[in-house]
């Protein structure tokens, strides 16, 4: 009897540890958080539009520029204005502008100036994604992003 309970127990445990297997390695790529993607940081990323909606795409024609660095202090050009501060990476593409550490030259640039509507949308920035030499950096809860080139060297 003691012998066949230790084969009960023995088989019990070789099914749980097959079982734990087997659950492991079915798990989606997007069940696990993936590290940040840093081919994002230390790229001069130059602003093309503002994307509000699949038909709402704002042009950029003012000098609009992000860059990251691997310190977590990110530079800025916004329209005529320098700005510096602080981001944050994390799992699965979330990016976040600090605005509590981010400051900027104020000049005027002008009423057509989108500095604003850049500002805004960073202060809201979730995520972001990288297709070659292009980001995308998703705000209004995703359904809105800011379209970025790496700048040519």
């Amino acid at each position: 009897m003691k012998k066949q309970m230790k084969q009960f127990l023995s088989i019990l445990m070789l099914l749980f540890m097959v079982w734990g297997v087997v659950f492991y390695t079915g798990c989606k790529k997007s069940d696990i958080n993936e590290p940040p993607d840093m081919s994002i940081v230390g790229v001069k990323w130059i602003l093309e539009s503002i994307q509000y909606s699949p038909v709402t795409v704002i042009p950029i024609i003012e000098s609009f520029y992000i860059r990251l660095r691997e310190d977590f202090s990110v530079g800025m050009e916004v329209d005529c204005n320098h700005c510096g501060g602080r981001y944050s990476l994390g799992d699965n593409n979330s990016i976040l502008f600090d605005y509590t550490t981010i400051g900027c030259s104020e000049m005027y640039c002008g009423d057509d100036s989108m500095d604003e509507e850049f500002h805004e949308a960073l202060k809201s920035a979730t995520k972001y994604k990288v297709e070659g030499n292009r980001l995308r950096i998703y705000f209004n809860h995703g359904s809105s992003h800011l379209n970025f080139i790496a700048e040519s060297l």
